[in-house]
Order: C-alpha cells, then sequence, then structure tokens
C-alpha cells in the first residue's frame, strides 16, 4: 500500500502495488544477498544498494521527487519501487500472481546463486 507522502507528492510509485507476501519475498532475497555478499567480501552489503550479478539495488533517490523514474530494485523479469526505504510504499511494473511470485523468488534466488563464490 502506497505511503501518504507517496501518494500526495506522486513519489516513486510503479503501476502495481505489491501484496504483503510479495514484499516478505523481497525480504528474503535481500537476505540471501547480504549473506552472499558478507561470505565474498567480509563487510555488510551496502544498504539497499550495490550490483551482484544479473540483480541490482539502487538507493532511493531523494532528489528526484516528485518522482523517481529508476526502479530500486532490478531483476531480469521485475522492477520494485519503494518510497524511501525497502517495505514502504512498495510497487512494482507487473501484475503478478502468487504463482508468479514464487516463480519470480526462485528465479531471483537462483540468479543470485549463479554469483555465489565457494567458501572453500
Amino acid at each position: 500500500m502506497r505511503e501518504l507522502g507517496q501518494i500526495a507528492f506522486d513519489a516513486n510509485a510503479a503501476q502495481y502495488d505489491m501484496p504483503e507476501a510479495a514484499q516478505a519475498l523481497y525480504q528474503g532475497i535481500s537476505e540471501e544477498a547480504d549473506r552472499i555478499w558478507w561470505n565474498e567480501h567480509q563487510e555488510t552489503r551496502p544498504e539497499h544498494a550495490g550490483e551482484m550479478g544479473s540483480i541490482f539495488w539502487r538507493c532511493y533517490d531523494w532528489a528526484s521527487e516528485p518522482m523517481n523514474p529508476n526502479p530500486n530494485f532490478v531483476t531480469p523479469s521485475l522492477n520494485i519501487w519503494w518510497y524511501k526505504y525497502p517495505g514502504r510504499g512498495m510497487t512494482c511494473d507487473k501484475e503478478l500472481n502468487p504463482d508468479e511470485w514464487f516463480a519470480w523468488f526462485y528465479e531471483t534466488l537462483a540468479a543470485l546463486k549463479k554469483i555465489e563464490k565457494p567458501l572453500y
């Protein structure tokens, strides 16, 4: 659901609101990316920013209000925007049914696994 400020300023939104379950899937992807990043770099992944293979995070662009044209999270099959921080007013560029959300989740995890380096 879009935030009041997001609505008032027509800020940072795509066409489709993300369901809460889809936001939870995004959170799982983010946590897996954090784990992979830590194992490789021994440091915390830059907050909501960075590139990992075909997946890209972009911080909220405070200078581009009222409308941020660039998605905050880019995957090969879906772009996601949020209002200031992940979990706030999350929107995306496609309307997906529950099965499609799970397919996107597993596709995105597989893309992360492709770039994961073995620990030994």
